[in-house]
């Protein structure tokens, strides 16, 4: 807990700071970064890890694999992700991009 505690108050004190454009930028690539790393290098974090682990690993291939899963956008991120030979973390850690990214 001290550890995600410690991050937020990090980013609370670093938007308070006074710095140029070019140096808030620099700070915000930084940060995204390091946020997407934190976040999308987790392992076996979660109660539902093992469930998304294991449907990456049973991933059918070939046409019949759109008719897997309920959850197609998600499906065809973990599809794209296994077809090109990258192993589940990448999954975590694109999906961690994007969310910064939007958010």
């Amino acid at each position: 807990m001290i550890t995600y505690l410690s991050i937020y108050l990090s980013l609370a004190f670093l938007g308070l700071i006074n710095a140029t454009q070019r140096q808030k930028r620099i700070i915000f690539v930084f940060l995204y970064f390091f946020l997407v790393l934190f976040v999308g290098t987790r392992f076996e974090t979660g109660c539902d890890f093992q469930t998304y682990a294991n449907r990456f690993r049973l991933l059918p291939s070939g046409q019949d694999a759109l008719s897997f899963s309920a959850e197609p956008g998600y499906f065809l991120f973990t599809f794209l992700v296994k077809k090109s030979g990258l192993d589940f973390i990448w999954i975590n850690i694109f999906g961690a991009a994007i969310f910064f990214t939007i958010f």
